[in-house]
């Protein structure tokens, strides 16, 4: 069984995290033996101070580790691909270059990533941390997206009316389809949405139309519940 690689900045914020949770330990009992109403102010904004600043170190080192693996599997991804690649030509002592590709092809993998990652920010932002809710949401909106994708005039649209668009069929606030770049990415990556039948009564939420620019109610109930608190 192989050993897990440690890295220099994985080892500095777990011990920065061990340091606060020793000084908050010190700070709690001081301040839970203090008499003078003062010093037990004192002691608790201290101690405050310290466990924040040990959640931080935390949840910073859970996101170096996650950008690290998904930098990882993205590298194994690519090389997968050039592999691939030169083995597909090996097999043709006269192949032809490698052909250029199709540009609509590449227009609409741009669009559909776009569409993904505002959806998988926004839906973050709401789910309260939620990790059932988030992914909920996000196996939703791949289903819309299959039927978007499939529309003649799916790149005829601007990108920011049709993530508005997405946050009212989704139910979403307009507010957070209005700065979906500036929100944080999810901690981690949804497993794929499972195949599931279309109900009898399906209906496409496309073209976005006016839609996108009103703050209208969601063009049909979401799946899940979602809070209003980001």
């Amino acid at each position: 069984m192989s050993t897990p690689d440690v890295f220099d900045e994985d080892l500095m914020l777990a011990e920065a995290a061990r340091m606060d949770l020793v000084l908050a330990r010190r700070l709690h009992e001081k301040a839970m033996t203090a008499e003078d109403v003062d010093e037990i102010g004192s002691f608790t904004r201290a101690y405050v101070r310290a466990t924040r600043s040990m959640r931080q170190c935390l949840a910073l080192l859970s996101r170096v580790k996650t950008e690290r693996a998904k930098a990882a599997r993205e590298e194994a991804q690519h090389e997968a691909w050039m592999a691939a690649r030169e083995a597909a030509v090996a097999l043709k002592d006269d192949a032809d270059p490698w052909p250029a590709p199709d540009p609509d092809e590449l227009a609409h993998a741009s669009r559909v990533t776009d569409l993904q990652t505002a959806v998988s920010r926004m839906s973050w932002a709401v789910a309260d941390k939620s990790r059932n809710v988030h992914t909920a949401m996000v196996h939703r909106f791949d289903r819309e997206l299959d039927d978007w994708w499939d529309q003649p005039d799916f790149l005829d649209f601007e990108l920011e009316p049709v993530v508005r668009h997405a946050a009212r069929v989704l139910g979403l606030p307009r507010r957070l389809a209005d700065r979906w770049r500036e929100l944080p990415d999810p901690p981690y990556d949804p497993e794929p949405a499972p195949a599931q039948p279309r109900a009898p009564d399906h209906r496409i939420h496309w073209p976005p139309g006016e839609s996108a620019d009103t703050d209208a109610g969601p063009a049909d109930a979401p799946d899940v519940p979602v809070s209003d608190s980001a």
